[in-house]
């Protein structure tokens, strides 16, 4: 019989020496490990803008102003959401509504989602029709007319017979029609005729219109289509195609848009705000703008203009032609608005947020350093 041994195996062990030098460099890193964790609470906590842009959020009662406010556009240097996301529409605190490639939902303080599947990618990356009443989103997608719930759900094809040609929705106030138009030439941007889509019964009928247009809307009580094109505001009738011209702007490279009830057209050029009122046909024009916004529900437009070098916000009632200041441009004690570029009013018009430049004696200050 053969003995066996077990021999026993002495395993390596590693000895920690506590220098001078490794005491130093377990401090560095325990330092530099509560450097990355305070780092990311403050990337997650930090919803300003900075690098010279500026943006901010207040009721239009002028209440609550909240400065370096970046939750609609994004914080960082350049307006990412812009980016990442496309155009916002701000319908409550809960749900902003993006247009881009996609359709995508977010919440201010909330992730986001998309709501729109790869095989649709959106054709124009501005135009967003919202219905709060039945919750529904009407867009363009791959040169149709689409419609989905506010969460995406119900996603339909409104055009399934169209030849893929179709850009820029707008609904009417009466949430039954919508207004495109379909793509025929190229001057600066697709142009060609309007195009109106019956919502109950899917009907489509088109309305050709000289010069053609790149975004038409549709006045439901006064049966008429109003249309922009390189910087003019038309108007033309079902029976009768012949456009009228209503406004001119300065520039064909001007701000345009239109009030929730298809009454109020206005143009923004070279600082000069020209609002139209297709019910008396009167015009109102307003120097020193550089941003507007309708209201999205409500008569009113928010606008920003400049006086002594600081641009304000207020609100104009078009009818009455009276204002209501909602906020002087004083940011802080050293610190004011010398531009604003963009006004997102809240759907139900009580909130809004602005981007722009503030400054300090007239040089551009980072937001970092307020």
């Amino acid at each position: 019989m053969q003995a066996r041994f077990s021999v026993p195996i002495e395993r390596p062990t590693m000895k920690l020496i506590f220098t001078h030098s490794n005491l130093m460099y377990l401090l560095m890193l325990a330092l530099a490990l509560l450097c990355l964790l305070l780092g990311s609470c403050w990337l997650v906590d930090d919803m300003g803008i900075h690098g010279g842009n500026y943006a901010g959020s207040i009721n239009t009662d002028g209440s609550n102003f909240r400065s370096s406010d970046g939750r609609l556009y994004g914080d960082s240097y350049s307006y990412p959401y812009y980016q990442c996301y496309g155009y916002p529409y701000y319908y409550s605190d809960d749900e902003v509504f993006y247009i881009g490639n996609k359709i995508t939902r977010k919440g201010l303080d909330l992730m986001p989602y998309t709501l729109t599947p790869d095989t649709l990618v959106c054709s124009d990356k501005r135009w967003l029709a919202l219905e709060p009443t039945t919750r529904k989103l009407y867009f363009a997608a791959n040169g149709d007319l689409y419609e989905c719930g506010f969460s995406g759900g119900g996603l339909r094809n409104l055009t399934l017979a169209n030849t893929e040609t179709l850009l820029r929705p707008t609904l009417s106030e009466d949430g039954r029609y919508l207004t495109a138009i379909r793509k025929l030439g190229y001057y600066g941007g697709y142009i060609g005729p309007i195009v109106r889509l019956d919502l109950q019964t899917l009907e489509m009928i088109e309305i050709s219109v000289t010069p053609m247009a790149d975004v038409a809307w549709y006045n439901s009580l006064q049966d008429k289509y109003y249309y922009h094109c390189r910087g003019n505001i038309y108007r033309v009738s079902p029976d009768n195609p012949t456009a009228q011209l209503l406004m001119q702007a300065s520039d064909p490279e001007c701000v345009f848009a239109a009030s929730h009830d298809r009454r109020y057209f206005a143009l923004l050029a070279n600082r000069k705000l020209q609002v139209y009122d297709s019910d008396t046909g009167q015009q109102t024009d307003m120097e020193y703008c550089d941003a507007f916004a309708f209201l999205p529900q409500e008569k009113g437009i928010i606008i920003s203009a400049k006086a002594y070098g600081v641009s304000d916000l207020r609100l104009y009632d078009p009818e009455t032609g009276d204002y209501s200041l909602i906020f002087d441009g004083i940011v802080s004690t050293s610190l004011y608005l010398n531009w604003v570029n963009n006004i997102d009013p809240r759907w139900d018009g009580d909130a809004l947020f602005f981007k722009g430049s503030i400054s300090e004696r007239g040089y551009p200050k980072h937001l970092t350093d307020i």
